[in-house]
Protein backbone atom coordinates (compact mmCIF):
# COMPACT_ATOMS: atom_id res chain seq x y z
CA UNK A 1 0.00 0.00 0.00
CA UNK A 2 1.13 3.61 -0.93
CA UNK A 3 1.89 5.93 1.52
CA UNK A 4 -1.01 8.46 2.55
CA UNK A 5 -0.26 11.90 2.11
CA UNK A 6 -3.26 14.07 1.91
CA UNK A 7 -6.70 13.81 3.84
CA UNK A 8 -8.74 13.35 0.70
CA UNK A 9 -6.42 10.10 0.44
CA UNK A 10 -6.87 9.50 3.52
CA UNK A 11 -10.29 9.38 3.30
CA UNK A 12 -10.29 7.41 0.22
CA UNK A 13 -8.53 4.98 1.90
CA UNK A 14 -11.41 4.37 4.67
CA UNK A 15 -14.02 4.37 2.44
CA UNK A 16 -12.20 1.61 0.60
CA UNK A 17 -11.53 -0.47 4.25
CA UNK A 18 -15.20 0.52 5.32
CA UNK A 19 -16.31 -1.57 1.83
CA UNK A 20 -14.19 -4.49 2.30
CA UNK A 21 -15.18 -4.80 5.98
CA UNK A 22 -19.01 -3.90 4.96
CA UNK A 23 -18.27 -7.15 2.24
CA UNK A 24 -16.29 -9.88 4.57
CA UNK A 25 -18.89 -9.06 7.00
CA UNK A 26 -21.82 -10.48 4.38
CA UNK A 27 -19.04 -12.94 3.51
CA UNK A 28 -18.86 -14.26 7.58
CA UNK A 29 -22.25 -14.29 7.94
CA UNK A 30 -23.33 -16.44 4.80
CA UNK A 31 -20.52 -18.79 6.28
CA UNK A 32 -21.51 -18.92 9.87
CA UNK A 33 -25.07 -19.63 8.20
CA UNK A 34 -24.00 -22.30 6.31
CA UNK A 35 -22.02 -23.84 9.44
CA UNK A 36 -25.72 -23.61 11.37
CA UNK A 37 -27.79 -25.25 8.86
CA UNK A 38 -25.01 -28.18 8.39
CA UNK A 39 -24.94 -28.82 12.14
CA UNK A 40 -28.81 -29.32 12.57
CA UNK A 41 -29.23 -32.38 13.73
CA UNK A 42 -31.14 -33.98 10.80
CA UNK A 43 -28.12 -33.01 8.44
CA UNK A 44 -25.67 -34.43 10.67
CA UNK A 45 -27.58 -37.50 10.35
CA UNK A 46 -28.10 -37.14 6.42
CA UNK A 47 -24.39 -36.51 5.96
CA UNK A 48 -23.66 -39.55 8.38
CA UNK A 49 -25.72 -42.12 6.51
CA UNK A 50 -24.01 -41.10 3.13
CA UNK A 51 -20.17 -41.29 4.91
CA UNK A 52 -21.19 -44.73 6.19
CA UNK A 53 -22.46 -45.68 2.64
CA UNK A 54 -19.65 -44.40 0.24
CA UNK A 55 -16.73 -45.29 2.15
CA UNK A 56 -17.33 -48.83 2.99
CA UNK A 57 -18.06 -48.45 6.29
CA UNK A 58 -20.74 -51.50 6.84
CA UNK A 59 -18.64 -53.68 4.87
CA UNK A 60 -15.95 -53.37 7.11
CA UNK A 61 -18.00 -53.88 10.17
CA UNK A 62 -20.08 -56.56 8.35
CA UNK A 63 -16.85 -58.35 7.64
CA UNK A 64 -15.59 -58.30 11.33
CA UNK A 65 -18.75 -58.96 12.97
CA UNK A 66 -18.79 -61.65 11.01
CA UNK A 67 -15.40 -62.94 11.46
CA UNK A 68 -16.05 -62.37 15.59
CA UNK A 69 -18.79 -64.74 15.33
CA UNK A 70 -17.25 -67.25 13.28
CA UNK A 71 -14.63 -67.18 15.37
CA UNK A 72 -16.88 -68.01 18.26
CA UNK A 73 -18.71 -70.61 16.68
CA UNK A 74 -15.41 -72.24 15.97
CA UNK A 75 -14.28 -72.18 19.49
CA UNK A 76 -16.86 -73.81 21.05
CA UNK A 77 -16.82 -76.66 17.87
CA UNK A 78 -13.42 -77.61 18.67
CA UNK A 79 -13.17 -77.17 22.63
CA UNK A 80 -17.37 -78.53 22.88
CA UNK A 81 -17.27 -77.20 26.28
CA UNK A 82 -20.83 -77.30 28.40
CA UNK A 83 -21.58 -75.88 31.69
CA UNK A 84 -21.24 -79.87 33.57
CA UNK A 85 -17.66 -80.39 31.72
CA UNK A 86 -14.68 -78.98 32.99
CA UNK A 87 -11.80 -77.74 30.16
CA UNK A 88 -8.63 -77.96 30.43
CA UNK A 89 -6.31 -75.50 30.34
CA UNK A 90 -4.59 -76.60 26.86
CA UNK A 91 -8.12 -76.92 25.56
CA UNK A 92 -9.37 -73.66 26.14
CA UNK A 93 -6.09 -72.02 25.28
CA UNK A 94 -6.68 -74.17 22.13
CA UNK A 95 -10.21 -72.69 21.86
CA UNK A 96 -8.46 -68.93 22.37
CA UNK A 97 -6.25 -69.27 19.47
CA UNK A 98 -8.05 -70.98 17.31
CA UNK A 99 -11.01 -68.40 18.02
CA UNK A 100 -8.34 -65.57 17.14
CA UNK A 101 -7.07 -67.25 14.09
CA UNK A 102 -10.49 -67.52 12.65
CA UNK A 103 -11.81 -64.54 13.36
CA UNK A 104 -8.31 -62.30 12.16
CA UNK A 105 -9.14 -64.60 9.17
CA UNK A 106 -12.24 -63.90 8.05
CA UNK A 107 -12.24 -60.03 9.09
CA UNK A 108 -9.03 -59.61 6.41
CA UNK A 109 -9.89 -62.02 3.83
CA UNK A 110 -13.92 -61.67 3.92
CA UNK A 111 -14.40 -60.93 0.31
CA UNK A 112 -11.79 -63.80 -1.08
CA UNK A 113 -14.27 -66.35 1.23
CA UNK A 114 -17.16 -64.80 0.23
CA UNK A 115 -16.03 -65.73 -3.69
CA UNK A 116 -15.21 -69.30 -2.85
CA UNK A 117 -17.72 -69.97 -0.32
CA UNK A 118 -20.56 -68.67 -3.41
CA UNK A 119 -18.21 -70.78 -6.11
CA UNK A 120 -18.74 -74.19 -4.02
CA UNK A 121 -22.29 -73.54 -3.76
CA UNK A 122 -23.24 -72.92 -6.82
CA UNK A 123 -21.36 -76.07 -7.83
CA UNK A 124 -23.18 -78.50 -5.16
CA UNK A 125 -26.51 -77.23 -6.21
CA UNK A 126 -25.27 -76.88 -10.18
CA UNK A 127 -28.14 -78.87 -12.19
CA UNK A 128 -26.79 -81.39 -14.42
CA UNK A 129 -27.85 -80.72 -18.26
CA UNK A 130 -30.07 -84.39 -19.50
CA UNK A 131 -29.06 -85.34 -22.67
Amino acid sequence: MESITSTSELHKAIREMEEKQVMQGQFLKEQFNLTVEKLKPSNLIKSIKQDIGSTGIVKTLLGGTLGLAAGYISKKLITRSSRNQAKGPFKGLLGNLIQVAITGLIAKNGFALKKIGTGLLQQMFKRKKAY
